[in-house]
C-alpha cells in the first residue's frame, strides 16, 4: 500500500533531479535586446531599398503572344514593371 507522504516525498525527489529553471532576463538585458531587434529592423530595412533599387535598376522584358482581350490585359498590367512587347496575327492597330 502506497501512502500519502511516500508519494510526496517520490515527487520531491524527482523535482530535486531536474535542472534549475533558467534565470529571469534582468530589466537591462531586455533593453538590450529591444535596442538589437531595432538595429536589426533597420539593417533589414536598408538591405530591402537596395534589393529593390538593383532590381528596378534592370527593367524586365515581358513578352505577350496574343493581343486579344487577355493578351492586351495583359499587356496592361505588365507595362508598370517593364518593357512589354506584343505580337499577334490580327491587326489591332485601331
Amino acid at each position: 500500500v502506497t501512502t500519502i507522504a511516500a508519494l510526496k516525498s517520490h515527487n520531491d525527489d524527482e523535482t530535486s533531479d531536474a535542472a534549475p529553471p533558467p534565470p529571469l532576463p534582468v530589466a537591462g538585458e531586455l533593453e538590450q535586446l529591444k535596442q538589437e531587434e531595432a538595429r536589426l529592423a533597420s539593417l533589414l530595412a536598408s538591405v530591402r531599398a537596395q534589393k529593390l533599387s538593383v532590381l528596378r535598376s534592370r527593367p524586365l522584358n515581358i513578352g505577350v503572344v496574343g493581343f486579344g482581350r487577355f493578351g492586351l490585359f495583359m499587356a496592361k498590367s505588365f507595362v508598370k514593371y517593364g518593357n512589354v512587347i506584343g505580337t499577334s496575327r490580327s491587326d489591332y492597330a485601331e
